[in-house]
C-alpha cells in the first residue's frame, strides 16, 4: 500500500508551512477548516491541498475584513469611504457560505446576494430589544 502524498499529520503541516503548533490548532478551530481524516483514535491526518486551499480563502476574507476596518477608521476621521457595518457582515456571511462544501449550491452572484441577505438579517436582529 502506497502512502497518499497529499496526506499530512499536524506536525508535518507545521513543518511544511513553517508555523507553530499553536497556530495550526488555532486554524483548526476556525469554521471552514478542513475536516481531518482519522488515522486512528490518537492521530489525525489532513489533506495538505485542502489546508492550503482553506488558507488561500481565509487570506482573501482577512484582506476584505482588513479593508473594512481600515475604511472604518477613515470614515471615523471624516473620509467618504463607502464600506459599512452591513458590508462587514456580508463579508463574514460570504466567508461562511464559501466555507461550506458546496457553497450552499450558489453561483458567484447568488453568494453575493445571499451574503447581503444574511447581513440585513443580522442588522435587523441587532436592533431587537
Amino acid at each position: 500500500m502506497t502512502k497518499d502524498p497529499d496526506l499530512r499529520t499536524p506536525a508535518e503541516i507545521c513543518r511544511e508551512l513553517e508555523i507553530a503548533r499553536s497556530t495550526f490548532w488555532r486554524w483548526r478551530n476556525t469554521p471552514g477548516f478542513p475536516e481531518p481524516i482519522k488515522k486512528n483514535k490518537m492521530q489525525m491526518i489532513f489533506r495538505i491541498s485542502e489546508v492550503k486551499g482553506f488558507l488561500s480563502d481565509q487570506r482573501i476574507m482577512d484582506a476584505a475584513v482588513g479593508a473594512y476596518e481600515s475604511s472604518s477608521a477613515k470614515r471615523a476621521a471624516g473620509s467618504s469611504t463607502q464600506a459599512s457595518l452591513r458590508d462587514y457582515f456580508a463579508v463574514r456571511a460570504m466567508q461562511g457560505i464559501c466555507a461550506h462544501d458546496d457553497n450552499w449550491g450558489c453561483d458567484v452572484k447568488a453568494i453575493a446576494e445571499q451574503s447581503y441577505e444574511l447581513a440585513d438579517a443580522m442588522l435587523a436582529a441587532r436592533v431587537k430589544p
